[in-house]
């Protein structure tokens, strides 16, 4: 029989509501900060696999370059001289017939 049915003061609701709004603006800007993190991740790894695809593109193309050159020449290339961004060095068969192709890609 002794309910006290009064609303809480104006102070008490401002406070309420100041509160609330500040957990709601934490729990955002931590989702926010999540997806930007997932964002970065996927970005980062795009462009690995985009590099890693492009440096293996230019080495195969170097190899298929100096293997028809030689092919065509019948001779060793010299291929000491610098074609851009890709320098290739070429060495003669050793004893056990093997050739070396050694590919840098500058970038």
């Amino acid at each position: 029989m002794g309910k006290d049915k009064r609303r809480p003061g104006p102070r008490l609701r401002r406070g309420a509501v100041l509160l609330q709004t500040l957990v709601i603006s934490v729990i955002i800007s931590m989702i926010a900060v999540m997806v930007m993190k997932w964002v970065l991740a996927r970005y980062t790894i795009a462009t690995r696999v985009q590099r890693s695809a492009t440096n293996e593109a230019r080495a195969d193309g170097c190899v298929s370059h100096t293997v028809s050159r030689r092919n065509a020449l019948m001779a060793l290339p010299n291929c000491d001289d610098a074609d851009g961004p890709i320098v290739r060095n070429f060495s003669a068969a050793d004893a056990q017939g093997i050739e070396t192709l050694t590919v840098r890609i500058n970038e």
